[in-house]
């Protein structure tokens, strides 16, 4: 994966907790995360380790809100937590986008 590509992931990544914070501001106690393993969720895993999703649900004034992080192993048990409302966020490959 070239840098640029995992600089846009990164960009998106930062935006959509920017807009998940201000939209979670009135309704979730708790954030459900997912993501896979591999090198393609390092950014997840970064959000993860410097509890980026926190820090940013603080500043929108979300103060009490817990984000939990799993590790799925297969885009089947992804897109099955998404469809049951287990999950909030998940991360998927192409796969996963054409099963939903």
């Amino acid at each position: 994966m070239s840098v640029d590509r995992m600089a846009r992931r990164v960009a998106l990544l930062g935006l959509a907790a920017i807009a998940f914070g201000t939209a979670c501001n009135a309704v979730a106690d708790e954030v459900r995360v997912t993501r896979q393993y591999g090198l393609p969720y390092l950014p997840l895993m970064v959000m993860e380790h410097e509890q980026l999703l926190e820090k940013h649900l603080k500043a929108a004034g979300v103060l009490e809100a817990k984000v939990t992080w799993a590790t799925m192993a297969t885009t089947t048990a992804t897109v099955d937590g998404l469809l049951s409302g287990s999950v909030d966020f998940a991360s998927s490959g192409i796969t996963g986008l054409l099963a939903m």
